[in-house]
């Protein structure tokens, strides 16, 4: 028996132990997109849709996380920091507890400087007292070009969930 190359591939991923996907169905995949509705994958891998492919790349990033691992940073306090580098978020370092976590961002931007010809971002994601208690830490001490402050979008967002704060800077 012939099959299609979708056929295949939901068959590899199957093989290969995957329960969940991310994605976004445009022109070019779907095929793959009418071989998962109609021939019963859905029932055997879930589905997750996103508002576009990026998303989808960075909401897999963000679920490859061990739910382990997550338990055991979660009980330690291990709070990640990210940075954006070329358009992509990297891990910079774990910091255990929100005020070492602080305290190291504190001193990278000590370090780096701030360029006071471009404005400071100051960010959280459903958390604006955790993005206040930064910004006063920083504020206290740096000199400050002009700040703003805001919501974390879903591109690092998705990377961080609930309950974080940033800072970006030039």
């Amino acid at each position: 028996m012939r099959m299609k190359t979708a056929q295949i591939l939901m068959e590899c991923l199957l093989e290969q132990g995957v329960d969940t996907v991310f994605g976004y169905p445009g022109g070019t995949i779907l095929n793959v997109y009418d071989e998962f509705e109609l021939h019963g994958y859905k029932d055997k891998i879930r589905h997750i849709l996103t508002a576009h492919e990026q998303g989808a790349a960075h909401a897999a990033d963000g679920y490859a996380l061990s739910s382990a691992g997550a338990v055991m940073g979660t009980l330690l306090g291990i709070k990640p920091l990210v940075h954006i580098e070329e358009g992509k978020v990297v891990s910079l370092a774990k910091a255990r507890g929100q005020k070492a976590g602080y305290q190291m961002i504190l001193e990278r931007v000590r370090e780096e400087g701030v360029d006071q010809d471009y404005p400071v971002y100051f960010g959280h994601s459903n958390a604006p007292a955790m993005m206040e208690e930064l910004a006063e830490l920083i504020r206290s001490a740096c000199a400050l070009p002009q700040t703003y402050e805001s919501a974390i979008g879903p591109v690092v967002g998705t990377h961080a969930g609930p309950g974080c704060a940033g800072f970006a800077y030039a």
